[in-house]
């Protein structure tokens, strides 16, 4: 399996950066994950959902193993029920969160808030790009 991925990030005017990047490598499932977390307001949240997300990721393909056509659903209700506790919590930051699910066949983006993914083929032409969106939003 072959996956480029470019990332960017900008400190901007603040002394602290507030993105996170995840990069999980899955051999036993054939599935490789790249993610941004852009942080919103401080570095916990993001930080948090970098170490947290790609795991339950991982959770829903392991627990529907032949099931592909289950999984989009499954990853939104567990982004769901993650932000749901995350809101809860006793931190003012947030996170936007742009993932990139990898396997042998097939490719799946999992995007929230104003971060964006662009799919571009190997001529490095235009395949798709994601649009910003709220985790209670239709995908």
């Amino acid at each position: 399996m072959h996956v480029h991925a470019w990332v960017r990030s900008a400190r901007n005017q603040r002394e602290y950066m507030e993105d996170f990047v995840a990069i999980k490598t899955v051999s036993e499932l054939g599935v490789w994950i790249g993610a941004v977390f852009d942080g919103h307001g401080g570095r916990e949240i993001a930080q948090k959902a970098a170490k947290e997300m790609p795991e339950r990721v991982i959770g829903v393909m392991r627990a529907y193993p032949l099931q592909e056509e289950k999984w989009p659903e499954q990853w939104k209700k567990s982004v769901m029920a993650w932000d749901d506790v995350q809101k809860k919590s006793k931190t003012d930051s947030g996170s936007t969160m742009t993932m990139l699910v990898r396997t042998k066949n097939r490719c799946w983006t999992i995007n929230l808030g104003d971060s964006r993914i662009s799919t571009r083929s190997v001529l490095f032409k235009k395949i798709s790009e994601t649009k910003d969106h709220k985790v209670d939003a239709d995908p």
